[in-house]
């Protein structure tokens, strides 16, 4: 208030007043330094005010920007939430991919590039390619290389890189070695999903300076969006498993309570496994008693092969052995590697029979193995860490349903 009212008393004095002592020359000094202080108090408001309305128009992009950047670090999984993501993208029941797909449209439309890939990187870092959008004049060839600009990506400080000055010679991309097609800028982006486990999208356009910084906020929200539709997958399936594994166990309660003999509750229970695990094929073995450092297969179930009941080994040689010395639950991604595999019974095994993935637990009773139960699946990896939780939580109701038969003196034989 206090410049608009020396605004006008400067303006008043400097049109209407004069004064005569000072001459003709002096009044003219004097209505130029009336008039360039008038000048400095209206630029000292102006300048006051375009600030004021420069921090007004950033508070919204402050707060939007915060939006969109600071959910991110408030997401989390728990660590018995954590999956495979690869396992995630091919469960039917829960729809991620075309929620990856939806935000991968909404990227290719907005940059409008010539091509477009998502690649999925799995707790094991491998790399995958999970979609592509090739621009149809374009020779596209297929590579299991690594992108350059994944690699770069992944040692990058920032979730988002862009190289808009790419050479004709250059192999950012290995898909483009059969095709006149060099791209001349490209964008990459990387979205979190746990420590190991992460998303890119990789952008390319033929023209060099593309892309640039002012688009970073759409990929950002991209990012945080795929992130949170993702996890938030994780947890709905932590959700289902769980329920769906209290399920199972009031299902084997069930079958294990109606059993009168322990030959049926062991069989019942076998096949329980068999069929929940999926196991190509299930075995048990129990160790002798007269010979604590054998043990013979008792059951099978599932394929066939030479590997059967009334086969007996020694605790001394294959992984079956260790099992049942060590007193621990194995579990292998992969018993066969490079052409050579983990014998399993015998170091004379001359195959695996075409098994790969291999869970097995030890029976204890008083500190002492009595026995195992292996799961055996063709598919490597396809045990994992959660299967063995579950694998031990089930024996674990066998354990007790055996221990009631001893407490009530049934005995084998018995009729049902």
């Amino acid at each position: 208030m206090l410049y608009y009212i020396l605004v006008i008393i400067l303006s008043l004095i400097g049109f209407f007043v004069n004064i005569d002592l000072l001459g003709f020359t002096g009044n003219i000094l004097l209505k130029i330094m009336l008039f360039s202080g008038l000048g400095f108090i209206v630029y000292r408001q102006y300048s006051a005010s375009i600030a004021q309305d420069e921090k007004q128009q950033s508070l919204p992009d402050q707060e939007e920007s915060k939006s969109v950047t600071q959910p991110t670090e408030q997401i989390f999984l728990e660590s018995s939430e954590k999956g495979d993501i690869n396992k995630l993208l091919s469960d039917k029941t829960i729809s991620l991919n075309s929620l990856l797909l939806s935000q991968f449209e909404i990227l290719f439309n907005y940059f409008l590039p010539a091509n477009g890939y998502i690649f999925i990187q799995n707790k094991k870092n491998d790399l995958r390619l999970f979609y592509k959008q090739i621009k149809q004049n374009i020779s596209w060839t297929e590579s299991d290389e690594t992108p350059s600009i994944i690699k770069l990506l992944r040692n990058h400080s920032n979730e988002i890189l862009v190289e808009n000055n790419l050479g004709n010679g250059s192999n950012i991309l290995p898909y483009y070695t059969d095709s006149n097609y060099t791209p001349g800028s490209i964008l990459s982006l990387s979205t979190k999903i746990t420590e190991d486990q992460k998303i890119f999208w990789v952008f390319d356009a033929p023209a060099t300076g593309y892309f640039n910084e002012e688009d970073f906020k759409v990929l950002t929200q991209v990012s945080f969006t795929s992130q949170f539709l993702t996890i938030n997958a994780f947890k709905q399936k932590h959700v289902f498993e769980d329920l769906s594994r209290e399920r199972n166990k009031l299902e084997l309660a069930n079958k294990l309570n109606g059993c009168s003999t322990k030959d049926k509750l062991t069989s019942v229970f076998i096949e329980f496994l068999a069929e929940l695990f999926e196991a190509h094929k299930l075995t048990v073995a129990m160790v002798d008693e007269n010979n604590t450092q054998m043990a013979t297969i008792t059951k099978t179930i599932g394929q066939i092969d030479s590997i059967k009941a009334g086969t007996r080994f020694s605790l001394n040689e294959g992984l079956c052995g260790k099992v049942l010395t060590n007193k621990q639950i194995y579990l292998l991604d992969d018993i066969e590697k490079d052409g050579y595999f983990i014998p399993r019974f015998s170091k004379n095994e001359k195959t695996n029979y075409g098994l790969h993935s291999f869970l097995a637990i030890p029976f204890i009773n008083q500190s002492e193995a009595i026995g195992l139960l292996i799961l055996e699946h063709k598919t490597p990896g396809f045990y994992q860490d959660n299967h063995k939780i579950e694998l031990n939580e089930y024996c674990e109701y066998y354990s007790v349903a055996i221990s009631r038969f001893v407490e009530n003196q049934y005995f084998e034989g018995a009729e049902e």
